[in-house]
């Protein structure tokens, strides 16, 4: 599985950063591309501060989830 999830994010090497930080932490994305936990909003913001990148990236990251059938179903909550 993680290795099919590497392979997805493999041209973007920060957004494989959100996207390993996503699900160590089991955090996921709702359908409005908003990353949460347990029901619970957490700001890209704060995400993005946790693992040294910019909010943007993760913003088009949880876009990129959605987007992708085989990543949107480990992620979408």
């Amino acid at each position: 599985m993680w290795s099919d999830i590497i392979h997805e994010f493999a041209d973007s090497p920060s957004q494989s950063r959100v996207a390993r930080f996503l699900l160590k932490n089991g955090f996921g994305v709702t359908e409005d591309a908003r990353i949460s936990c347990n029901g619970i909003e957490i700001p890209a913001t704060a995400v993005a501060k946790a693992i040294e990148s910019d909010r943007r990236v993760v913003d088009s990251t949880a876009r990129r989830i959605l987007d992708d059938r085989f990543s949107e179903k480990f992620f979408l909550t």
